[in-house]
Formats: C-alpha cells, sequence, structure tokens
C-alpha cells in the first residue's frame, strides 16, 4: 500500500539510505550500522530537526550519492522508530 500511496517519496528515502550505505560501507557490511550508533535515541532525533531547517541537495553527501533534506528528515523518523520497535521486542 505504501508504495501505491507514496512511490516518488518512497524512492526519495531509498536514496538516502543507499547513500548512507555508501559513506560507510567500510563498516556497514550488514546495512544495520543505523541501529548500533551510539545515543542513536538523541542522534536520529537532532538530525531531523537539522535537515527540517533545509531544503534540496545535501551537498555534502553528493560523492556518495544524491539526497534530499526532505528525505532525510523522513530516513531519520525510519531509524529512529525502527531502533524504538526493536527495544520493545
Amino acid at each position: 500500500m505504501l508504495f501505491k500511496q507514496f512511490p516518488l517519496a518512497l524512492q526519495e528515502v531509498m536514496k538516502c539510505s543507499k547513500a548512507g550505505h555508501e559513506k560507510y560501507k567500510e563498516t556497514d557490511q550488514d546495512m544495520q550500522n543505523f541501529y548500533r550508533v551510539p545515543n542513536s535515541e538523541t542522534r536520529y532525533k537532532d538530525a531531523m530537526l537539522r535537515h527540517m531547517g533545509e531544503t534540496g541537495q545535501v551537498e555534502d553527501m553528493i560523492e556518495f550519492g544524491e539526497m534530499t533534506h526532505e528525505g532525510a528528515v523522513v530516513w531519520n523518523a525510519l531509524a529512529d522508530l525502527e531502533i524504538k520497535l526493536r527495544k520493545l521486542k
């Protein structure tokens, strides 16, 4: 259902995920590094707020892949939610 409702938005979030993996691929072999980040409870919220204040391309990530601040907001929200839900299990 989500892919039918938000195909472009989800593609943008996937770009963010891919760019982040490219940036950290030496240590992110299983694509789960986001879960091992220290202080994740505040780190993803801080990043989300930082990206909310910007628009357009994230300039310092271009070498790893194009991504927007808007997509980064959603990616950080998903990372925060995923971590919280995993801790509940």
